[in-house]
């Protein structure tokens, strides 16, 4: 069992959906209201009930529909060589293909690759001339904003989104009329590491009610790092991303730093990592560089022993960093009550590197 992975289950648009309608109707966005009572009286001096929903006073930005559209385009751009992921690239682009009624959650741990194998399917879907719509889902409330702005550039009512917004419709309603007169499209939930996030009122998202739904008119896919069928329910499909092989790991590694040494240099680095994609880019990208101190694969695998917190967390995003997206992990264990987590597995990490530690090893009801 890889510890790790057992363990670590672990915005794009904000909530701007009146003044988007505003745009769109071709109306000026009302004016916000003076700060003070927030009750004022009528003309003849009596007090008016209170509204039943509290108003967004949250800034808001003029976005259009165009600007929405914009926003959910997937990030193409960071995509890398893949390697070690045929099997899985065909499984998804057949579904693409066919739609069966089932979303698919890529599921693995962290730096696992689950964004690179979404986003290889999404530029698939692009050169075939899909629709593809990305959704960060690591916030509830982005989230919103996003999939009730797909709404409304795939034409849904402007009164119906605002209502929506405001809490008096049900929000993946308005999304799914339209997505269901839509045919052949992609829609990623990318970092769906939270379920929760997918919550909409009482619909989780296993319940097939909510945001993710069984649907044959396009394809579904959530990155995540919780690995729990129970949390897909009977529409969703648990596609298993784990490490890469040496082999493939050796690949990724020259072709990031092709003059950094041997292929069986490279395999002994891409063992070293533990087979992880995030770590095998963060090193190949690294020894890419013309300001590194370490050139070859060899000396970058010596300096791992004494450097290893300073070359695999030299990052600004905390998820393109493989210290930093395992914090991540880890913060989200001691936020669900695991605080624990972060020190067992400090001490596992002791014994030595890239083994696995089988279960049978574990008592639970010591780790208890």
């Amino acid at each position: 069992m890889d510890l790790v992975a057992a363990l670590a289950m672990v915005g794009t648009v904000a909530g701007v959906m009146s003044v988007v309608v505003a745009l769109v109707q071709g109306r000026r966005p009302r004016d916000p209201a003076p700060v003070g009572d927030p009750v004022p009286p009528s003309a003849n001096g009596a007090r008016r009930a209170p509204s039943l929903t509290t108003p967004d006073d949250s800034p808001r930005p003029a976005f259009t529909a165009a600007h929405v559209a914009q926003a959910l385009h997937p990030p193409t751009g960071r995509l890398g060589q893949i390697h070690g992921r045929r099997d899985a690239l065909e499984l998804l682009n057949s579904r693409l293909a066919a739609p069966d009624g089932h979303f698919q959650v890529l599921a693995g741990m962290g730096g696992a690759g689950k964004t690179t194998l979404a986003l290889a399917l999404a530029e698939s879907a692009e050169r075939q001339g899909r629709s593809v719509w990305w959704v960060s889902s690591t916030e509830e409330r982005s989230l919103l904003g996003s999939l009730l702005g797909l709404a409304l550039t795939l034409g849904a009512s402007p009164a119906h989104v605002e209502e929506a917004r405001a809490g008096v419709r049900n929000a993946a309603d308005v999304l799914w009329e339209r997505l269901e007169t839509e045919s052949g499209w992609l829609l990623v939930f990318d970092n769906a590491d939270d379920t929760g996030v997918l919550t909409l009122g009482n619909a989780s998202a296993r319940d097939g009610s909510g945001w993710l739904r069984a649907t044959q008119a396009g394809l579904i896919v959530v990155t995540s790092r919780v690995k729990d069928q129970g949390d897909c329910g009977r529409h969703g499909v648990l596609v298993p991303v784990p490490c890469l092989d040496s082999a493939a790991g050796a690949r990724i590694l020259q072709d990031l730093a092709p003059h950094a040494g041997s292929s069986a240099e490279a395999q002994t680095l891409a063992e070293r990592l533990g087979g992880l994609p995030l770590g095998f880019h963060q090193a190949g990208r690294y020894l890419g560089s013309p300001f590194a101190l370490e050139r070859t694969f060899t000396s970058y695998l010596a300096a791992l022993d004494d450097r290893f917190p300073l070359l695999m967390g030299q990052t600004t995003d905390p998820r393109s960093g493989v210290t930093q997206t395992w914090e991540l992990s880890l913060d989200s264990l001691a936020a669900q009550g695991r605080a624990h987590a972060r020190p067992l597995l400090r001490t596992l990490a002791c014994f030595a590197p890239s083994v696995d530690i089988t279960s049978t090893l574990l008592d639970l009801q010591v780790l208890a």
